[in-house]
Formats: C-alpha cells, structure tokens, sequence
C-alpha cells in the first residue's frame, strides 16, 4: 500500500514539492497488489473549473465528479462520509447533488484498489 501524490509537471520534482502535496491532501493512497494506476485519474469539474483532491470548488449544478481507470472497476462515491452511488464501469461520471466532501473507492476484483483525499464543493 502506498501513497501517490499529484504534483504539476516540471523538470525537477524535490522533497518541498512533495511535503506539500501531502500537506495539501493532493495525494490518494493505492493497493499495488491489486493494480497499478498508470492511467487512472479522477477530479470535479465543470465547463468553467476543476479540483483534485484535497482542493476546494464552488458547488454549481454542473459539477461532476469523474474517473478513468485502467481496468474495470466498482467506484463507490462518498458524500460527508456516506455511500451516495456506485458505478461498476472503467470510467465514468457522478452528479455532484450539493454541497459536502466528496471522495471516491474504487474496487478491482472484489479488492478495495484506490482510497482518494476528498474534494471540497463549497
């Protein structure tokens, strides 16, 4: 089990940029003996901006919470800490109903795979 974390491209990643990430929440941790990532992302967004996790977004009725992943998976969708819907797919979307802290697992071969940090809609 490890953490990933999300930093922006650059040339040279260094030790701050890392601490940061993970002081942000731009991080989810996976189970590598059930898959690797390599293609797997997720976020809000709308027409007009996105988030990843551990960032804030303004809550508009266009939200949606997406993911892609390598392999077909359950992706389970978390509102405050509760199960809202699920999706049995490799990639998909969910409606954002409303204001909270959302966050997504996903399950791959009747393993839990990827634990994302939450997305705040304010």
């Amino acid at each position: 089990v490890r953490t990933n974390v999300l930093i922006p491209k650059k040339d040279n990643i260094n030790n701050d940029d890392i601490l940061n990430a993970l002081k942000a929440g731009n991080s989810y941790i996976i189970n590598y003996k059930v898959g690797y990532p390599i293609g797997f992302y997720a976020g809000i967004s709308n027409s007009n901006s996105s988030a990843i996790f551990g960032e804030e977004i303004d809550f508009d009725k266009d939200l949606r919470f997406y993911f892609h992943s390598p392999y077909f998976v359950k992706a389970v969708l978390y509102l405050n800490g509760k199960q809202i819907k699920v999706i049995k797919e490799n990639k998909g979307d969910f409606i954002i109903p409303q204001k909270g802290n959302y966050r997504l697992e996903l399950s791959r071969l009747g393993r839990k795979w990827i634990y994302t940090n939450n997305i705040y809609v304010m």
